[in-house]
């Protein structure tokens, strides 16, 4: 992520969190970031879900959410989730 940023405030104060989320939203692991941001994460997730169900999303696709009143914190800040749906052995 730091190396591909276009951004100098993504690129240079790692300005960014990384979480992994089951498919409920709750949060598994998360990088030794700036966690703060990881509190809206969940709710961005869920609504998120609520316009792409997850029945209906593969592999590889990406959910991407920068409105505050569904989730997000405010304007600036860009939700980019990447789906890894696998299924169980």
């Amino acid at each position: 992520l730091f190396r591909s940023a276009h951004s100098p405030v993504v690129r240079e104060p790692q300005d960014c969190s990384v979480a992994i989320l089951e498919k409920e939203g709750r949060v598994v692991a998360q990088a030794g970031l700036i966690p703060i941001k990881l509190g809206s994460i969940t709710p961005t997730f869920k609504a998120c879900l609520n316009y792409h169900p997850l029945v209906t999303l593969l592999d590889g696709d990406f959910l991407i959410n920068n409105d505050p009143s569904s989730g997000g914190q405010h304007l600036p800040y860009i939700f980019l989730l990447r789906l890894f749906l696998w299924t169980e052995i």
